[in-house]
């Protein structure tokens, strides 16, 4: 099982490239591809950790280096970078490939890519609440 193995999200960093929302990349071994939504995909070879493009995009290659998270994308053109991006890990083989190299997960469900519930209450449930916006005794705001 190649570090790239599964379901990632793709969220842009800089250059020439939209916003990528709902844009993801399935990688299995030594192909994969990148859809956005339900879309049909667009297939890449891996070559390391390479995602060369077959046609018609043929001269695109996605280099990734991997960082806390997931991974950092340099996308080029015939060699020349135009964009960057971030591979975070959202089925659970790309996150327990993520955890197995050392790599921390995203702060995002892997199943739903909804964010995680990390509320705490504000107060403890016995003491007052301490808000500027708590009435007062008397009632007053």
């Amino acid at each position: 099982m190649s570090e790239l193995d599964g379901l990632w999200k793709v969220e842009r960093v800089k250059g020439l490239l939209p916003p990528l929302l709902g844009v993801r990349k399935r990688i299995d071994g030594a192909r994969g591809e990148t859809t956005v939504g339900r879309f049909p995909g667009v297939s890449f070879d891996v070559e390391g950790r390479q995602l060369r493009y077959r046609a018609p995009l043929l001269g695109l290659v996605d280099v990734l280096e991997p960082e806390p998270g997931g991974f950092r994308g340099s996308a080029r053109f015939l060699g020349r970078e135009y964009a960057q991006f971030r591979l975070r890990p959202l089925g659970l083989r790309a996150a327990g490939r993520a955890r197995e190299t050392g790599m921390e997960t995203s702060e995002t469900d892997e199943a739903t890519d909804e964010p995680e519930d990390r509320t705490e209450p504000e107060h403890e449930p016995d003491e007052p609440d301490p808000s500027p916006w708590a009435k007062t005794s008397s009632g007053d705001i």
